[in-house]
């Protein structure tokens, strides 16, 4: 066999799913790193070394960085990966009940096994970020945190009147 998909034509210019693979993945890779550095080469083609783009991710770094003295640089990005992993969880939850309601979605809406597999997934997720923010904060700060977010929903669920 010539390795390529079926109902691939013979003229196809690769000779092996290997090929198509790589090519699909140069594709994807120079377009992904030419569109992250186009408004770095615009900028210092203009002369400018800070944007407003790369402002807010370096300023609030540097100030961190300043306040620890230049130490414990690892606990910091660790620290700001926790952080990034929260949102997910604030993002999967939503998709998974707004794919599965039949109202939004007709018949394109998850079936019972996709929606019981994807709310666990999303729970393991969910439960496996608040582990990590266990180990990172320790248990007196996890303990105020737990606090805020109870008294938070308990504020939503009985007294925001949300007119």
């Amino acid at each position: 066999t010539t390795g390529l998909p079926p109902g691939c034509p013979t003229w196809w210019p690769m000779n092996s799913k290997k090929e198509i693979y790589n090519m699909n993945r140069r594709t994807f890779l120079g377009a992904a790193v030419g569109a992250s550095l186009f408004p770095v080469l615009a900028a210092k083609q203009k002369g400018i070394l800070i944007t407003p783009s790369n402002t807010k991710a370096i300023v609030p770094a540097i100030f961190l960085i300043s306040v620890s003295g230049g130490k414990n640089t690892v606990g910091l990005l660790v620290a700001s990966q926790v952080v990034l992993s929260m949102q997910l969880s604030f993002a999967i939850f939503p998709l998974m009940a707004f794919t599965s309601d039949r109202k939004l979605m007709g018949e394109f809406a998850n079936s019972r096994g996709v929606q019981v597999v994807g709310y666990a997934l999303c729970t393991l997720i969910a439960s496996l970020n608040l582990y990590l923010l266990f180990q990172v904060l320790g248990a007196g700060w996890m303990g105020v945190l737990v606090a805020v977010a109870a008294t938070f929903a308990i504020w939503v669920r009985f007294f925001y009147r949300g007119d």
